[in-house]
This record gives structure tokens, C-alpha cells and sequence, in this order.
């Protein structure tokens, strides 16, 4: 088993207050606890999250589940996981930082930015991301029956850091 010290010093601490999250992000993150929480009660357990990275093509060890379970109050129920997930949350990028990294591959502003020049980047450029994982990342975004396909950042980044509200 990973002691817990060891294991805590590898992650920025949990801040002592939950962010504020958006109800989009609340949203996805019961959908994403539900999705985790195989045995449906309430409680990520052991089996749940072995289960959960066995499904996503992991095959991770005893040790490795004892350490990231250990990361979190224990029991792991749903205020558990969001405190932790907003703890997540909160280190990402500013909203304005997110949208003006998406806006150079948007020659228009129109809040849609060229799906291949993106993919490309994220391929190519910086922390390399595999073709697959990027296809995934960016899927629930694209928009891949006109006849330029496009990512639709401004909505993602609602979603990820929250809405201003004045988007459509």
C-alpha cells in the first residue's frame, strides 16, 4: 500500500474551500461521478475506479489505485470527489487565457476555430497529444458536417471554465 505522505507530496495540495463552479461544470462532473461510480452507491470505491481506468484501456496496480484514492477524503462520495475536482479546476487557465489561445486559429472571431489547424497543433506542437486523444478531447465540440470543419471553442470553454454568460 502507498503511503499516504509519499503519495500527497506528488499533487498541489486540496485548497481548504471548494471553487465556485459553474452549473455546466457541476453538471459534467455528477455525470462524470455517476460514470465512476459503477456499483451506483454513492461511494467511488477500490473496484469502482479499477473498473473505470480497466474500461478507458488501463491496466493499473494495486499500489496505483491505493495512491490515488489516497489523495482524497476518504470516504470518496460525491462533495469529496467535487472538492477535489474543483481543486483541479481552480489551477487551469484564466477563461480570457483559454479564449485567447483558441482565438489564433480563429481568423473571423467568430468563436469557431479551423478543426485541422488545431488538431495539428496539438499533435505537432508543445506537450504532443496523439491523434486519438486529441479526436476525443475535442469531439463533443466539433462540427463536422459543414464543409469547413470547425471546433467550437467559445463553447468549451464555458464548459470548462465556467460561462460569462454573453456567449451564445
Amino acid at each position: 500500500m502507498t503511503n499516504i505522505n509519499t503519495a500527497s507530496r506528488s499533487l498541489p495540495a486540496l485548497p481548504q474551500r471548494a471553487v465556485a463552479l459553474a452549473a455546466p461544470q457541476l453538471q459534467q462532473l455528477r455525470e462524470a461521478f455517476h460514470c465512476i461510480d459503477k456499483d451506483a452507491d454513492g461511494i467511488i470505491s477500490f473496484a469502482d475506479l479499477r473498473q473505470i481506468l480497466s474500461s478507458l484501456g488501463h491496466s493499473p496496480t494495486d499500489n496505483e489505485l491505493n495512491s490515488m484514492l489516497s489523495l482524497l477524503p476518504s470516504p470518496v462520495n460525491f462533495a469529496a470527489y467535487l472538492t477535489a475536482m474543483s481543486a483541479h479546476l481552480s489551477h487551469l487557465s484564466a477563461r480570457d487565457n483559454l479564449l485567447n489561445a483558441f482565438a489564433a486559429f480563429d481568423d473571423s472571431d467568430s468563436g469557431k476555430a479551423d478543426l485541422a489547424d488545431l488538431k495539428d497543433a496539438l499533435i505537432n506542437e508543445g506537450n504532443r497529444m496523439t491523434p486519438s486523444d486529441v479526436d476525443a478531447a475535442l469531439a463533443q465540440f466539433a462540427d463536422l458536417k459543414s464543409r469547413k470543419h470547425t471546433f467550437h471553442y467559445r463553447s468549451f470553454v464555458d464548459i470548462l471554465a465556467g460561462s460569462e454568460g454573453n456567449d451564445p
